[in-house]
């Protein structure tokens, strides 16, 4: 089942003990202005499944279209958003201690 997290449609994969995985679906548009920006303390892995995911990790940005993938560093802010016209898929694969 899809909910909306961190403002974009979200389904929950796996949770276990120190691993979160979800599948993110996020419209065309939405901008970075309306995306949020988060910092937790363990690693994640960012999957562009469908369309380009655009942001920035630390404040460095980056683009990254569909089968490519960007590794986000414990404790670093991370902002993802869609520049794009069409829909972005993207999974959300967080591990580590506290996931």
């Amino acid at each position: 089942y899809s909910r909306i997290v961190h403002g974009a449609p979200g389904t929950e994969m796996y949770y276990a003990k120190d691993f979160r995985s979800a599948v993110y679906h996020i419209p065309p548009r939405l901008g970075a202005d309306q995306a949020p920006t988060m910092a937790v303390p363990f690693p994640r892995l960012l999957v562009t499944l469908a369309g380009t995911m655009t942001g920035t990790v630390g404040g460095a940005e980056f683009v990254a279209p569909a089968g490519q993938f960007v590794f986000v560093p414990p404790n670093l802010p991370a902002h993802v958003w869609n520049d794009g016209d069409q829909q972005l898929d993207l999974m959300f694969l967080m591990f580590g201690d506290g996931a």
